[in-house]
């Protein structure tokens, strides 16, 4: 649902920019296609804000079609706009970014991690910012977790032998050897089985205690649900994999996850929530990260306007106040605070999990 107008409280509630209106802010997003709808949530979430601030939103069409970059940095340009937020697909950085960098308009993506655009943006200089987590993110947490919770266990690493999850899994287990946690069994297990009792007499035999797994959703619950018949007390934990929707086997109670805390479950957001609930926009998806990334986009620009600098000046060094909480750009571009934490699945959903149920 699109915004068509804010009452005075909701403009209260919002953040608001000092002297900022009359900026143009560049919202590239899908408006057509299979991510229509995901595109439809950037347009809201950033239409809130700019239009509260008084500024002035350029939507662009993200196709996320190769070689479509070009055509939208030249939109952005045309269109004087200040800064260039969403890219929910790393085919429009590409071709977008030289051109950008030329004319020094930022872009902040919502959702991209392509570890080599970003080492090239790091290279070229390009003015490419994240509010999405860092490529090795999900692995760095998942070691720490348990670096510091299983440390003192019997663990295992399992992985379901693709790419994506062999990598994941050898990128846990190589951070845990660098500070002399290592897992007292490791394997690959044969995915899309109906029953995985071998892989759970096998942790059995290993007297593993705490398992993490590298695969889908399902292949995960066969195999807690597996384990638990002959440990009932083993721990399972998996990454982000665990948040697709359910398959033919339901996740048993007690499985942990590891994934970004839900944007609207930070404290920041109450103000910005209750403002879009009195228009009847249902916050979801990239409403709130949207949201953010204009305020911060439009707060650089004014900013900089005033001390004479490039508005990547003044993204790569201050930290704003969003709506999902503070945000400062590390030397890598990327949003510096990780937002993963440990959850638990309860009554059929994902719940934080207390330190206690993660040891």
């Amino acid at each position: 649902m699109y915004l068509r107008f804010l009452t005075s409280a909701a403009l209260l509630a919002l953040p608001k920019l000092a002297c900022a209106a009359g900026l143009t802010i560049a919202v590239v997003a899908p408006q057509s296609g299979p991510y229509a709808l995901l595109g439809q949530q950037v347009i809201t979430g950033a239409k809130s804000q700019i239009e509260a601030a008084g500024n002035t939103m350029l939507a662009i069409d993200e196709t996320c079609e190769d070689n479509a970059g070009e055509a939208i940095a030249t939109k952005v340009i045309a269109g004087d706009a200040a800064a260039a937020i969403g890219f929910l697909c790393s085919q429009s950085l590409w071709g977008a970014l030289p051109a950008l960098a030329q004319t020094d308009i930022p872009a902040i993506t919502l959702s991209v991690r392509s570890p080599i655009l970003f080492e090239d943006a790091a290279k070229k200089q390009w003015p490419l910012f994240s509010l999405a987590p860092a490529p090795d993110a999900e692995e760095k947490a998942i070691a720490d977790i348990i670096a510091k919770r299983w440390a003192k266990e019997p663990f295992a690493i399992l992985d379901d032998g693709t790419i994506h999850a062999r990598e994941l899994a050898e990128h846990v287990r190589q951070r845990l050897e660098d500070v002399g946690v290592v897992p007292v069994f490791a394997d690959a297990f044969r995915p899309a089985l109906e029953k995985q009792t071998q892989v759970a007499r096998r942790l059995e035999k290993a007297n593993v205690s705490h398992v993490f797994i590298s695969g889908d959703r399902n292949d995960i619950a066969i195999i807690a649900r597996d384990a638990k018949a002959e440990q009932p007390d083993i721990t399972v934990m998996g990454g982000e994999a665990l948040l697709a929707a359910e398959d033919n086997v339901p996740l048993p109670s007690g499985v942990l996850a590891v994934f970004p805390e839900p944007w609207r479950d930070q404290p920041q957001a109450s103000a910005v929530l209750g403002a879009l609930s009195e228009q009847n926009v249902i916050v979801e998806g990239y409403i709130l990260p949207a949201h953010a990334a204009a305020f911060i986009a439009a707060k650089a620009s004014e900013q900089a306007k005033k001390e004479g600098k490039k508005p990547s000046e003044i993204l790569r060094t201050q930290t704003f106040a969003t709506a999902i909480g503070p945000v400062k750009f590390g030397n890598d571009q990327i949003r510096e605070t990780s937002p993963y934490a440990v959850f638990e699945w309860q009554n059929g959903e994902f719940k934080p999990a207390e330190r206690g149920e993660t040891q």
